[in-house]
């Protein structure tokens, strides 16, 4: 019984796209345990996270392992909020300790610099939101194709 268990559990990997099921458990183990291992605090840690963000994102968009349309593209945009929200974070992380920075040589503080910052930050931050409403309305049953039902 407990063979036909665990040949059941890995019954995906004999399919067409079951080895990405072998990268998304990579990508979150780097994401969630790997980055531990890095300072943790720095804005190094946040880069190296971005990094491994950015290549998943690029396996997933040259791969498409889902055989349904509409998964690959719920995944795609996840992928993208997670990139987005990390460049958030580590935009923040760097002028938080710049700004200080600056403040304590000279005194002065950009103004302008700072208002763009905060103006570019609100749009990637309104982007994130925006694409999970969309993935959460691309779950609905009124936004099926007529193929799936």
């Amino acid at each position: 019984m407990f063979c036909f268990a665990c040949l059941f559990c890995f019954a995906c990997f004999f399919c067409f796209a079951g080895y990405f099921e072998g990268i998304i458990l990579i990508h979150k183990a780097f994401l969630t345990g790997g980055l531990v291992l890095v300072a943790p605090g720095s804005s190094a840690q946040i880069l190296i996270g971005l990094i491994v963000a950015l290549v998943f994102y690029t396996i997933l968009l040259r791969q498409q392992p889902y055989d349904d349309i509409g998964e690959d593209q719920m995944q795609t945009i996840a992928t993208a909020s997670n990139v987005a929200t990390l460049l958030i974070g580590f935009t923040l992380k760097l002028t938080s300790g710049s700004a200080v920075a600056l403040e304590n040589e000279q005194g002065i503080r950009g103004d302008y610099d700072a208002a763009m910052l905060d103006i570019i930050l609100v749009l990637l931050f309104t982007t994130v939101l925006i694409s999970s409403l969309v993935m959460t309305a691309m779950t609905l049953p009124c936004f099926a194709s007529k193929e799936d039902e």
